[in-house]
């Protein structure tokens, strides 16, 4: 008898892995960031009653998941920090991303730095580090911001956007990082959660310097 795989990103209804074990399919959790940090910290704006009962679920439900996944080493670390799962236990799986080919540029007037800002809960603008980018704008002069909030058509921005910033303090492997990665736009990228204005700021004014130089293309 074939099993399939049953895919579960991000929450994960309690009796719904059950149904699939009893099925005969096996259920896959894909770690997804919020998910993944609640399971040892607690953010700002979160429900401290959700975030323990989240944690419970989990623990209850890790005997029945076939496979665990995360996009990126940081999850894996969150999830280590936590007791939840061990390093052999979980998959590393990125997102491919939605846009897979190049958009052709467009001509622009001036330099333009794209971010991300999801306009959602004060835990999502924690995450993301809207109050970092704050004190970019401040610090960064002659560039034009372009703000995604997710209502957006992404590729349309991808054709105007020279450089794309993400302060964030906790993270996957972000899909537009891979988009503009795919688009040849430069990134800088909080790697380790712990975002500084300072570097930011330094270098974006040296991807603007030398926005020319084919090198820095990615």
């Amino acid at each position: 008898m074939k099993k399939y795989l049953t895919l579960f990103i991000g929450s994960i209804p309690f009796f719904s892995v059950i149904a699939s074990r009893l099925s005969g399919h096996l259920p896959v959790k894909w770690w997804m960031g919020t998910d993944a940090l609640t399971m040892w910290a607690m953010p700002p704006g979160k429900s401290k009653t959700l975030v323990l009962l989240h944690r419970i679920k989990m623990r209850l439900l890790k005997p029945l998941i076939f496979q665990h996944w995360v996009t990126g080493p940081r999850l894996l670390e969150d999830l280590e920090k936590s007791g939840t799962l061990k390093m052999d236990e979980v998959l590393v799986a990125y997102w491919p991303g939605k846009y897979h080919t190049i958009s052709e540029k467009k001509q622009h007037d001036g330099f333009n730095i794209l971010y991300y800002d999801p306009l959602d809960t004060e835990f999502q603008r924690w995450k993301y580090g809207i109050d970092i980018i704050a004190k970019i704008k401040e610090q960064v002069s002659d560039v034009n911001w372009i703000k995604a909030d997710g209502t957006q058509d992404m590729k349309e921005l991808y054709t105007i956007t020279d450089l794309y910033i993400r302060p964030s303090r906790h993270d996957g492997e972000p899909r537009i990082n891979v988009e503009c990665k795919v688009n040849r736009i430069p990134v800088i990228y909080s790697e380790d959660g712990n975002p500084s204005v300072e570097q930011f700021v330094k270098e974006i004014n040296l991807i603007k310097k030398n926005r020319h130089d084919p090198s820095l293309k990615q």
